[in-house]
């Protein structure tokens, strides 16, 4: 089979043209890559979910003309190889928008490596006062004339109103995840709250005006009660995200520079200053603070994947992915802007593994690798 041929053969698989034995060997291959140690699925539901990711990504690259150094192995083999090479970048890829390869130095400073998975956070309640949520017994927290607050044993910390709240004075808590933590939260209205890694929400512990209002920094995946007489709003820097009742993902870290609200089902207007959009299932936002407001088709698996567990990096900046995996592992990564410009990463790999062996897996490809010197890290591209 010559690289023409695979390329065909992975073409009308993608487009549902395969005969049943050519539609077999495609999958045989996938598979194969599934079946790697290098990836842990839990259920045969991720993998199949794999699967379908997979193929998406195959459309992609086998839609993408292929250009001398734009995908370096692609050049090791020809033949029923390349094939198997292609399903291989489907699923995890690096690609160069340049012709030139370059290095990425990376300084690796750990002052604590975080066991990944870890249910962690701190809850400052209205009178300052600072709860270490880790430090905790399950059980109830709080309990007075406006809520009751129990934190259970599985990382959730929840919220019920009491029947004479109405009357009483209503204080703002806040809870702050640390680096390499994670944390649910049940607010009084039976809105569900999932905050990321290094993320902060600040919220009345009674809704009491005409909006629900909470304030985010950081990442939040919300499934919000519906109430359309006293919408719910999220403030993330100078975007504001109004919802009645729906399920979306926000991004909003500073470090990030740019501000992402991904609607998964319901309805959701995301406004800044005099700007305004309203999105539909599927789309995203992206507030810059030197840009408009703009809008587009987003990967909800590759946006939710922090939520089940995973990296996923869908064509991805380096520096971006990068920059996650700092914050899940508490480490200080350092990135040489000028080596990385235009170069992109795809692929998924469990937050429930330490980071040197994501580190291993990048080598183990072949499509990174590390030279270690003491503290410091230079991957090589």
């Amino acid at each position: 089979m010559t690289i023409e041929e695979a390329k065909s053969l992975l073409e009308r698989y993608v487009k549902e043209q395969c005969s049943p034995q050519e539609k077999r060997m495609v999958e045989g291959w996938i598979d194969k890559q599934i079946g790697s140690q290098s990836f842990i699925w839990s259920s045969e539901e991720q993998a199949l979910l794999a699967k379908a990711r997979i193929k998406k990504q195959l459309e992609r690259q086998i839609s993408v003309p292929v250009k001398k150094n734009r995908l370096v192995l692609l050049r090791w083999g020809g033949g029923f190889a390349a094939a198997v090479l292609l399903v291989f970048f489907a699923i995890w890829s690096i690609r160069s928008y340049e012709p030139k390869y370059g290095q990425l130095e990376v300084a690796v400073g750990i002052s604590k490596v975080v066991q990944p998975g870890l249910y962690s956070a701190t809850l400052t309640m209205g009178d300052g006062s600072v709860i270490d949520l880790d430090a905790s017994d399950s059980g109830l927290l709080l309990d007075n004339s406006v809520v009751q607050v129990n934190k259970l044993n599985d990382g959730q910390l929840v919220y019920k109103r009491n029947s004479n709240s109405s009357l009483a004075k209503v204080d703002t808590n806040e809870v702050a995840v640390p680096i390499g933590g994670n944390y649910k939260i049940t607010l009084p209205d039976g809105t569900k709250v999932w905050l990321n890694a290094a993320s902060k929400l600040k919220y009345p512990i009674l809704f009491t005006t005409n909006t629900r209002m909470v304030h985010l920094e950081g990442e939040a995946y919300f499934e919000v009660s519906k109430n359309v007489k006293q919408p719910f709003v999220v403030r993330a820097g100078d975007t504001e995200t109004l919802v009645t009742g729906t399920s979306f993902n926000l991004s909003a870290y500073k470090e990030d520079r740019r501000i992402v609200t991904t609607l998964v089902e319901g309805e959701v207007h995301v406004s800044k200053g005099s700007e305004r959009f309203k999105l539909s299932p599927g789309q995203q936002s992206i507030s810059t603070p030197d840009t408009k407001l703009t809008k587009r088709e987003a990967d909800i698996d590759a946006v939710l994947g922090w939520k089940s567990g995973y990296f996923v990096f869908d064509d991805q900046e380096i520096e971006t992915v990068f920059r996650d995996i700092a914050r899940w592992y508490d480490v200080d990564i350092y990135v040489d802007r000028k080596e990385i410009v235009g170069k992109r990463i795809g692929g998924a790999f469990s937050k429930k593994r330490d980071i040197e062996e994501l580190l291993h897996y990048l080598e183990k490809l072949k499509v990174l690798s590390f030279k270690k010197e003491g503290r410091r890290i230079t991957v090589m591209i």
